[in-house]
């Protein structure tokens, strides 16, 4: 009995903050396209399929880092080799730091090769001017979102699951917002679409970082030596 109720504890614990951040999750990919479209139309929902692609390598990339690392970082804690698990955290957090710059300094340096890549080029006009706008601003965030992704799921493992949740939803609730705000309110355009992903995601790391600097909790924010 104690064991089934320990068990439906830490299910509930997890099930409704998960839940609640896809809803949010999935709110906040509609609100770009949907905000953009209404004002701009088809030349701005282009513009952000156009730069979908950067995401998904973003994706690709911090996800494989954080997953893998907090998965590693589990395993180490459940066989109490605690200076060990604390390390991982730390390799990541260089390895993060390292692949983010090295892609936002590359993706700026080489912008125009990657707008041909993407599918657009100048003799698209708007198009191309409205994708280049996105891509210039997401990929000078590019270490926000590795940061983002990493602190999300190496709290998860730490005792943070409820912070890390609130920082999850409260990044897409505010991509939402804000780009209704910038978008519908101030007429910022593609500008106010990607400006608001990075508030929100940029607000969702200040949320995470509170839980390194509490003595309590077993991660800190050092850089190690490379591994």
């Amino acid at each position: 009995m104690r064991e089934d109720s320990f068990t439906q504890k830490i299910f509930y614990r997890f099930f409704f903050p998960a839940v609640a951040a896809s809803v949010c999750l999935g709110l906040a990919n509609l609100a770009d396209a949907l905000c953009v479209g209404m004002v701009m139309g088809e030349s701005a929902l282009a513009a952000i399929s156009l730069v979908s692609p950067i995401y998904m390598v973003f994706n690709v990339l911090d996800l494989g880092i954080a997953v893998g690392g907090s998965v590693a970082f589990a395993q180490l804690m459940g066989s109490g080799k605690i200076k060990q698990a604390v390390n991982v955290f730390r390799q990541m957090l260089l390895l993060a730091l390292a692949v983010s710059v090295v892609l936002a300094i590359l993706g700026e340096v080489f912008i125009e090769p990657l707008l041909l890549l993407l599918g657009t080029d100048p003799s698209q006009g708007e198009v191309y001017v409205m994708t280049r706008a996105y891509a210039v601003r997401l990929l000078a965030a590019t270490p926000l979102f590795f940061l983002n992704m990493l602190f999300y799921y190496f709290l998860r493992c730490d005792d943070g699951e409820r912070r890390a949740s609130v920082g999850l939803v409260v990044s897409n609730l505010l991509d939402v917002g804000l780009s209704f705000v910038f978008v519908l309110g101030f007429h910022m355009g593609i500008n106010g679409a990607v400006y608001s992903t990075i508030v929100g995601v940029g607000v969702s790391v200040l949320i995470y970082l509170p839980h390194f600097f509490r003595k309590a909790n077993i991660l800190s924010l050092k850089l190690a030596h490379p591994d």
